[in-house]
């Protein structure tokens, strides 16, 4: 029995882990298996990225059969199948990098270990293996822009390579108590690019002057909104740059750098937590201890976008009535949250994973660390973004404020935008002086 695992990877066309097994085997046991680790309601649980989960699940259903399987978690599943006497021969997957992913990765190496069958993870999820760009020093890096120019540098003398996947006979687990029926479990795309044609659409759609574009709220075409695509990897990330290429003209493009910054975030995460040199969710700059306000009241007027500042509360509504949200506003509303409100980025990124289609535990707390100041490669915490300078920046018409806040009376700011500024500097003097 040889088994390809389905994490975050739904499509055939250029698998790296289902490919490589389609060399080696004919017939293959696809998985996919739900786990309660995975489904059961948690202050990091968006309902929304679920229901997109499962559409691309069935779209995927349409070109391949997959079994579906429900149990407590990954090991627990290939136990029962060991136990109803499968044997198992191979299981390959792709690799994750989040904390949950790699204990996942290293329970199923032991279960490999214990019942003598070979278990391995390939590195699809991103353009390079995470150790495959290094400093000078051997090292991996923490700020972006050597990062870059680095990844750039190894494009100039190799080619991006897809991998294509060998016919194979996929194979139908029958009659076990653990196998799932997802006909009718609710699903959605949201309107969103979830389809390889559609993926490709979206992107040779984008508007030729990209950077110049892409930070504009109120453009129809400024963003290919394929994230949440990306996220369950209905195309892979290498087709993705290669359609930038053909796009732009060159790897050195304004979207493939915006692609980037998503290696970047999983090359450091994986490297960090592999060296032992940071543990999730904690501050990376461990210098920065920040006494947060944390006033519940003004948290609960910014989750419901009543802050008085336009761009702010458009963008708060866009994300809690859609599951959307502009990463220009994505950044403002941040930075606002922990900046001008001096509220823990922590709440934000819980209140953000919750309400997100994309939900990316990486780029998630990376994206937070960054506006708060304390991560890789992160934003000084001096850089403070004045919502209503940003509004007439990027939103010149108004047009994206006006869509969320119809009909909305005006109300009053909750924070003096200047005073909180000079209280977040304080703040921010103060954490430092106490760290030297």
């Amino acid at each position: 029995m040889n088994i390809f695992i389905f994490h975050r990877d739904f499509r055939i066309e250029d698998n790296l882990g289902l490919a490589q097994l389609a060399n080696e085997e004919k017939k293959i046991y696809l998985l996919f298996i739900f786990t309660k680790e995975q489904i059961k309601a948690n202050n990091y649980f968006s309902s929304r990225s679920f229901q997109a989960m499962v559409h691309c699940l069935k779209q995927l259903t349409k070109k391949v059969h997959v079994n579906f399987l429900k149990s407590e978690n990954e090991q627990t599943g290939i136990k029962f199948l060991l136990e109803q006497g499968y044997k198992i021969n191979k299981i390959y997957t792709n690799r994750d990098y989040t904390p949950f992913a790699l204990n996942r990765s290293k329970a199923m190496r032991q279960l490999s270990k214990e019942y003598n069958f070979i278990y391995r993870e390939f590195d699809d999820y991103v353009l390079l293996e995470p150790w495959t760009i290094k400093t000078t020093q051997n090292g991996y890096y923490t700020v972006f822009t050597p990062f870059w120019n680095k990844l750039k540098e190894h494009f100039n003398d190799n080619h991006i390579i897809t991998y294509k996947v060998n016919p194979f006979l996929p194979q139908h687990l029958k009659d076990l108590e653990i196998l799932q029926d997802i006909t009718n479990v609710k699903s959605s795309d949201f309107n969103l690019p979830l389809e390889f044609e559609k993926v490709k659409t979206a992107m040779f759609q984008l508007n030729q002057n990209y950077q110049q574009t892409r930070d504009l709220v109120d453009l129809e075409n400024g963003t290919a909104k394929i994230s949440t695509a990306l996220k369950f990897g209905v195309v892979s990330i290498r087709q993705c740059y290669l359609w930038s290429i053909e796009k732009f003209g060159t790897f050195d493009n304004a979207f493939a750098r915006q692609l980037a910054w998503r290696d970047f975030y999983y090359q450091v995460t994986y490297n960090a937590q592999l060296h032992q040199q940071w543990c999730f969710s904690e501050n990376w700059n461990k210098k920065i201890t920040i006494n947060w306000t944390n006033n519940l009241e003004w948290f609960q007027k910014w989750q419901n976008g009543e802050t008085g500042y336009d761009f702010i509360d458009a963008g708060m509504k866009e994300l809690k009535e859609t599951g959307l949200l502009h990463n220009r506003a994505r950044m403002v509303c941040a930075s606002f949250l922990v900046k001008n409100l001096q509220i823990d980025w922590h709440k934000g990124e819980e209140y953000f994973a919750q309400q997100l289609i994309d939900y990316d535990p990486i780029i998630n707390q990376c994206s937070w660390q960054w506006v708060a100041g304390t991560g890789f490669d992160a934003q000084p915490f001096f850089r403070i973004f004045n919502p209503e300078l940003q509004q007439k920046k990027y939103d010149p018409t108004s047009s994206y404020c006006n869509k969320f806040l119809k009909n909305r009376l005006t109300i009053n700011k909750i924070v003096d935008y200047k005073i909180s500024v000079k209280k977040a500097l304080e703040i921010y003097k103060d954490c430092t002086i106490k760290t030297v």
